[in-house]
């Protein structure tokens, strides 16, 4: 009951109607590669660190394609974009370091918790636990996107000894930002302007490279590019044995020294199995919340999305998608933010409008299409082919300068910021926002106060340098539904 009446509906309307949309495309579809390709090196760069080089950049990207492309395919919500995040790269850190404390395979204990995990999902979209989070409290959407933005600038925040590094890193900050707004200038023609915001991106990572190589001759330490970590592969030949019958593969080569097989099971001892599903369960649940804040925040009522969301049946894609990552070795995925929503505003017609006295955009209308998922996500698998060139010649500071300017957006929850400055606001100065005048101060200040305090509270559990505290990470978030 809960995952029919999607694929009847399937390839009826692409979206793709008029010159419009076919001109919305082309950009949409460059943000969403680079809004995609960026995080995975940087996240790949950071497993590959804590998997020893079982999982790398080439992993991901292999895995961000097929993922990416099953999902485009069979997906219910056309605009949702698979991606792995920085917690599903901390509950990786998580199983790595239990594998090496026990001496337990860690191919094998990664692919035995994605496998119990899926099942979880599974079972939760048959019986329509989605439906659940309608008696949720809005404290989960709230302190989760916040808290994923921290975790963002907490991975990358470390401490530089590099000017270099740190001008090229705000330099990038900068320049995406300012052509992202380039919309609200006065500055050349409108049309000049949209197609400005519309390749702000691509031009922010063009630019920046090229600024780069002026300074390529001054030695840093941290001028380094990714040659390291796309030379890492898993070179050892799989003889797998289950405990219901034996087979042998030969590895499958993939582009650029990647090699492929089944996860080697049977090295679990019946110990790591049980331990497996235990933090199979506490994944199953990070990927339930984010599932659902994420398909939530794609369906809000100010998109005005016209083809309906499918939260069960996307639930079960990406179980099943990720049972098949698990087995070959890929890192996990599911719908991520900001870069779904990104792509709902890329494909959006807005308009301006006067409302309280300030001037805010509007979204018309939002040309709902699988072609810009889908043509990012091959050129992604095209990428795998061009590695290390030319993806390893950006830059180290222009890649963290763009995932840095991700991390604001997932930071820019302006009702937050703007109730944190009352706080140091005199009154007779307050905005005319609607809750200001609808609830008393001292309520609104109560109600920042534990926003905030639930906020730390999920920083602690999210960044503190135990992975048996952040195991856990889940189970916490999950306890802010009943929160009122």
């Amino acid at each position: 009951v809960y995952i029919s009446g999607k694929m009847s509906c399937l390839f009826i309307d692409s979206g793709l109607n008029g010159k419009k949309a076919l001109r919305k495309v082309v950009p949409a579809s460059l943000f969403l590669y680079f809004a995609c390709i960026l995080p995975n090196v940087a996240y790949g760069m950071i497993i590959s660190n804590d998997t020893h080089g079982a999982i790398d950049i080439q992993h991901v990207l292999l895995g961000q394609f097929l993922a990416g492309i099953l999902f485009s395919l069979i997906g219910g919500q056309t605009m949702n974009i698979l991606l792995t995040t920085a917690p599903l790269t901390l509950f990786t850190r998580v199983v790595a370091n239990i594998c090496d404390d026990f001496g337990i395979d860690f191919l094998g204990m990664f692919a035995c918790v994605g496998i119990w995990s899926s099942i979880f999902l599974i079972s939760y979209s048959i019986f329509g636990f989605c439906n659940l989070l309608k008696w949720s409290t809005s404290a989960i959407p709230r302190n989760k996107q916040p808290h994923s933005g921290i975790m963002k600038v907490d991975q990358l925040c470390q401490q530089e000894t590099s000017i270099l590094f740190l001008f090229l890193m705000t330099a990038t900050l900068w320049l995406a930002t300012t052509l992202s707004n380039f919309t609200k200038t006065p500055y050349l023609s409108a049309q000049k302007r949209q197609l400005l915001a519309d390749y702000a991106i691509p031009l922010t990572i063009l630019i920046m490279t090229i600024v780069s190589t002026i300074f390529s001759s001054i030695y840093s330490k941290f001028w380094t590019n990714f040659y390291i970590y796309l030379h890492i592969s898993r070179k050892n030949q799989f003889q797998n044995k289950t405990f219901f019958f034996s087979y042998t593969v030969e590895p499958l080569l993939l582009p650029s020294n990647v090699t492929l097989g089944p996860a080697p099971l049977y090295k679990l001892s019946a110990g790591a199995v049980v331990t497996s599903f235990f933090l199979g369960f506490s994944l199953s649940l990070l990927f339930f919340i984010n599932h659902n804040i994420s398909s939530a925040q794609i369906n809000m009522a100010t998109y005005k999305l016209k083809k309906g969301s499918a939260y069960h049946w996307d639930l079960l894609v990406i179980a099943i998608i990720n049972i098949m990552l698990s087995i070959i070795g890929c890192p996990w995925m599911h719908v991520a933010l900001p870069v779904s929503s990104q792509h709902v505003k890329s494909m959006a017609q807005m308009e301006e409008r006067v409302e309280q006295g300030s001037i805010h955009q509007i979204i018309v209308q939002v040309r709902e299409t699988r072609v810009t998922s889908l043509l990012c996500y091959m050129m992604l698998g095209l990428s795998l082919l061009l590695l290390p060139h030319p993806l390893a010649d950006i830059p180290r500071p222009v890649l963290c300068g763009f995932l840095l300017y991700m991390a604001i957006i997932f930071l820019s929850d302006r009702q937050l910021i703007d109730r944190f400055l009352l706080l140091i606001t005199e009154q007779s100065s307050y905005p005319p926002s609607h809750y200001i005048r609808r609830v008393p101060q001292r309520d609104i200040h109560k109600y920042t106060f534990s926003q905030m305090a639930q906020l730390l509270f999920l920083c602690i559990f999210g960044l503190v340098p135990v992975p048996y505290i952040q195991m856990f990470f889940p189970m916490v978030v999950i306890s802010l539904a009943f929160i009122r």
